[in-house]
């Protein structure tokens, strides 16, 4: 043995070899064999020592066994002067000359070492492996199998890689290496399948619109790990074969489906509906394993679980007898991990068995089997196979991360490469996001998340692009542009922003306000903020509102409802006097006084707050109040206590308000079909005119300071007599953003404001109010057919009050709920229509307009005096039709057409001195004779006008237009009946009076 290098070499010295017994000269030849460690190289040295081969007629013959590739041997050929080596044959004959002194012949046998590169991919598909071999002869290729031994190659190459078929599980192969009949031993090498993610979706939509604001993105599926099944069998299929086993059988022994119960070993083996079972009838022992299919990847998960259920009859070690749960894993092919030696469950009842498998997770490939061993007539049955482990967690990143938040508020940016199952979108136009999903083997699945639509953002100076009603607003910088603002979503991030009086911003969707960083969004006086969706309110971060408003003296009160989250009363007016702020309690009918005014208040619910006492006493002033907080949107309900009584006592008032930084349309309001049930048709609002009589504060105001409004029309509020100035402007349909009103509830229910009955401007006039669906009104234009008319109803000291009456379509002459307003209170006098005894500020009556309609008409007074009534304003029909007051204690009629109408009266209440009528009775005769109007017959023929009366002859015709004028008349006919050949009208409504020869006289209507 000698040491060369970092090998050793070992040699094997022959020497004193003859060529046969018959040599004379002894010693002929001497060789070494010399086997190098490092390289695997073997040299055989020749020398000659003695003569050469041939002596005589002996011809001599030998042969090197040295062992080779496959069985073969290395031989010499000692023929000529240059012997030759060869592995084809065993032997060969050496004659002739002898070979050369010192040759050396080398052979390298296959002792390749063979170093192979596993791989891996996530789910189904084909794998890239390789190999690579060392040794001393060179490579010519490599040959793959699909078992350790035996087989043929699966494929064959030249270089050590090879992709394998597509596979679904992962899958152990061999590979070889070899030059020409020299092949090495076969290796191993792992094709391992990763289970990919679980399926995932994002939700609650994949697609959501720039518009909608901050969109939340949640990835869902099994990414949070848990328990999972990874095997499951319960044998329910037609044969062994179908299931997910597979086994090979001796003729002695077979695994087979057995229906429930059966007779195997025993009777009445039972599980299921069907299970697995096999039992032996040989007299040697058997040995015969259920394999599972599946070639399972445990990478991913914490814990393994083997669960079964079976029934073992257990013979005794004699037998042999044995039941045996085995797994498998590439680097340690079949271990036991559960041997049965003894009874296990009964025929009828298998038990439970639960093994734990944690030792082989993270095995790339992995299966069970049961193992039977019996030489007797007994068996094993299995039933409901299933493993099951704790995935462990999977991570979910995404991408782009421009505009992603992790908080609803978008305040917190998404990091890159965080992992975040709930992501929150809030970018400047539309961005398509990708999630990705990664498992614990770095196995990943991305799924997508749009968000349409466009952004323009404001940087202080201009806009990216021009905002239309389509586009998110994002302020970037300061802003206070004159212009009317219209975009799908409003975000501030940066600056101060300030929408000027007169103007407005609408928004289909959310608000969001950075005010925690800074930013600022104002709406000055009168500036409108209208958002159009019914969705539930998303806004965030604090607007301001400005508000002023009427001239006030330091005891007057203001009434107001806050259109922000989160005011206080004392916050909205800090210089109150503590112990002045009121809400009405609409149970206990009277005020109720927050003391200290830290009370928050509460959407659409009024309050009444006082001037500040920094205000004077004695001369008015306006107050600039600021109402600070999220802004409100979306429908908000509010309780109303009601009751459906008509005796006015019994009423029950509420205080609500407005609950957005816009107006709304009170029709909207009215007539909505959640409100009709359970409010009148009338809103009263306090018009800040008149201070408090005496020193009883919010009990000393005078109820005509309350104009009121419905769908007939409105009225107006008194001339101040105590205060500079006069209020005389009617509600105009709307109740302005900050402000409350009284309204007489029917029934215990709450009403809703919706942002349908938002409009966009119109937010100026402090004491009004104000379709579900994607358009806000601005303003509303009312097309109801009404003709009206305004009483006023004023004493020599200023006293006022007003009572409306109008002709509307839809309304009746009876009590209508939206049409009739009920007087609110009393003041010094009290002008009203009388209903059933009801008395009426407003009253709408039935069209067509009747010339001979009659309008009971009452009024009140505290204080007896001089009392003016005439014609405030007047429209439709009535700007040509007379308008007569009939006092019946005077027995007087006189048109207001013409001028107001004077009289004198003691305090009291009467209602039976006054009508409104629209003809002269005392002209038409209506009153005085009349007869049967259905004894009179009149019609047009061949364009004129006949008339029948029957049984009563006829002296005179006489006909009047609808004003009253009398335009024909006809004398002395003498008949029951008549033709008006010379009366030729225009197509219009005629009064025909007829009046018989007894002097009755009969008015009726016709169109001619």
């Amino acid at each position: 043995m000698q040491q060369t290098g970092s090998g050793k070499v070992m040699t094997i010295q022959y020497s004193k070899v003859c060529w046969s017994t018959v040599s004379l000269l002894g010693a002929n030849i001497e060789f070494q064999v010399k086997l190098y460690e490092n390289s695997n190289r073997i040299d055989f040295v020749y020398n000659q020592v003695n003569i050469g081969v041939n002596i005589g007629l002996l011809t001599i013959s030998a042969s090197v066994g040295i062992g080779g590739a496959s069985g073969n041997y290395l031989s010499l050929d000692g023929l000529g002067t240059a012997p030759n080596a060869s592995s084809t044959t065993e032997t060969a004959t050496l004659s002739g000359s002898r070979p050369a002194i010192g040759q050396v012949y080398t052979w390298y046998p296959c002792a390749f070492t063979v170093t192979t590169t596993s791989n891996s991919i996530c789910g189904p598909g084909t794998v890239n492996l390789g190999a690579s071999a060392a040794g001393a002869a060179p490579v010519t290729g490599y040959r793959w199998y699909s078992d350790i031994s035996g087989g043929t190659p699966l494929a064959t190459t030249a270089t050590g890689s090879w992709t394998t078929p597509s596979i679904s599980s992962t899958t152990a192969y061999f590979v070889s290496a070899y030059n020409g009949n020299c092949e090495s031993a076969r290796t191993v090498v792992t094709a391992t399948v990763n289970p990919l993610p679980s399926a995932i979706t994002v939700g609650p939509s994949a697609t959501a619109d720039l518009c909608n604001g901050t969109t939340p993105f949640t990835v869902s599926g099994n990414i949070s790990g848990g328990l999972q099944t990874l095997f499951s069998e319960n044998f329910e299929l037609s044969s062994v074969q179908m299931s997910n086993f597979s086994f090979t059988n001796p003729a002695t022994a077979v695994w087979a489906l057995y229906p429930s119960p059966s007779t195997i070993w025993v009777a009445g083996v039972s599980s299921g509906t069907k299970y697995a079972g096999i039992t032996s009838t040989a007299v040697t022992a058997v040995n015969c394993a259920l394999t599972m299919n599946a070639m399972l990847n445990t990478n991913n998960y914490s814990s393994l679980t083997l669960s079964f259920r079976h029934y073992f009859n257990y013979k005794g070690t004699a037998a042999p007898d044995q039941a045996v749960v085995e797994v498998y894993t590439v680097s340690g092919g079949w271990v036991a991990v559960k041997t049965y030696s003894s009874n296990q469950g009964l025929p009828g009842t298998f038990t439970t068995e639960t093994i734990n498998l944690n030792a082989y997770i993270n095995q790339p490939a992995f299966q069970v089997r049961f193992r039977y061993n019996s030489g007797t007539n007994y068996g094993w049955a299995i039933d409901d196979v299933s493993i099951t482990g704790n995935a462990l967690p999977s991570t979910v990143t995404w991408t782009p991360i421009a505009g992603l938040y992790t908080d609803a508020a978008a305040t917190v940016p998404y990091v890159a490469n965080a992992n975040a199952a709930t992501v929150y979108a809030n970018p400047d136009t539309g961005t398509v996001y990708t999630a990705t999903v990664t498992n614990a083997t770095g196995c990943q699945l991305t799924t997508t998340a749009s968000v349409t639509g466009v952004g323009t953002v404001w940087n202080g100076t201009s806009w990216s692009i021009p905002p239309t009603s389509g586009q998110k607003l994002i302020f970037r910088g300061n802003y206070s542009q004159g212009v009317n603002l219209n975009g799908c979503s409003l975000t501030v991030e940066s600056g101060n922003v300030t929408i000027p009086a007169g103007n407005n911003a609408v928004i289909q969707n959310t608000v969001k306000v950075n005010s925690a960083g800074g930013a600022t969004f104002t709406l000055e006086n009168t500036a409108s903020l209208v958002q159009v969706s019914t969705t539930a309110n998303s806004n965030t971060g604090n607007i301001i509102v400005k508000k002023n408003s009427q001239p006030m003296k330091r005891t007057d009160y203001t009434y107001w409802s806050s259109p922000v989250i989160g005011q206080t009363l004392v916050g909205f007016s800090p210089l109150t006097l503590s112990t002045k702020y009121y809400n009405w309690d609409a149970v206990a009918q009277q005020w109720v006084a927050h003391n200290g005014g830290t009370d928050v208040m509460i959407p659409a619910v009024g309050y009444i707050i006082r001037g500040p006492q920094s205000f004077s006493v004695t001369t008015p002033a306006i107050y600039s109040g600021q109402f600070v907080g999220v802004p409100n949107n979306g429908t908000i309900a509010v309780a109303v206590q009601g009751t459906s009584s008509a005796v006015p006592a019994n009423y029950k008032w509420n205080l609500i308000g407005n609950p957005y930084p816009s107006a709304i349309f009170i029709n909207s309001f009215l007539s909505d079909s959640e409100n009709i049930s359970g409010i009148s048709g009338t809103v009263y609002l306090w018009t800040h005119n008149t201070p408090p009589s005496g020193a009883s504060t919010v009990y000393g105001y005078s109820s005509s300071d309350y104009a009121a409004y419905n769908l007939t029309g409105s009225t107006v509020t008194a001339t101040a007599a105590l205060s500079t100035g006069s209020n005389t402007n009617a509600p105009a349909g709307y109740i302005a953003s900050g402000q409350s009103f009284f309204i007489r509830g029917l029934a215990n229910q709450s009403v809703k404001f919706k942002n349908s009955m938002r409009v966009s401007s119109q937010n100026s006039q402090f004491f009004r109010m104000a379709t579900d669906g994607d358009v806000i009104p601005a303003p509303v234009e009312d097309y109801t057919e009404k003709y009206r008319f305004w009483l006023n109803l004023t004493n020599e000291d200023g006293a006022f009050n007003q009572a409306l009456i109008g002709y509307v379509q839809g309304a009746t002459n009876g009590l209508d709920q939206s049409y009739d307003g009920d007087v609110f209170g009393g003041g010094i006098v009290s002008l009203y229509t009388i209903v059933n005894e009801t008395k009426l500020t407003i009253q709408g009556r039935a069209l067509p307009f009747e010339i001979t309609d009659v309008v009971p008409l009452g009024f009140k007074t505290t204080t007896a005096g001089t009392f003016v009534i005439n014609i405030g304003e007047l429209d439709g029909i009535f700007t040509d039709q007379d308008i007569f007051l009939k006092d019946k204690l005077l027995h007087t009629t006189h048109n207001l057409k013409s001028s107001f109408y004077s009289f004198t009266s003691q305090a009291g209440t009467f209602d039976d001195r006054f009508e409104i009528v629209y003809a002269n009775n005392a002209l038409l005769g209506m009153e005085e004779k009349a007869i049967d109007l259905n004894s009179i017959i009149m019609y047009r023929q061949n364009n004129t006008l006949h008339i029948d009366a029957g049984k009563n002859s006829i002296k005179n015709v006489l006909i009047y237009d609808v004003t009253g004028k009398l335009i024909y008349t006809k004398n002395g006919i003498g008949a029951y009946k008549t033709a008006l050949f010379d009366f030729v009208p225009q197509e219009q409504l005629l009064l025909v009076t007829i009046v018989t020869d007894q002097d009755k006289k009969v008015t009726k209507k016709i169109v001619y």
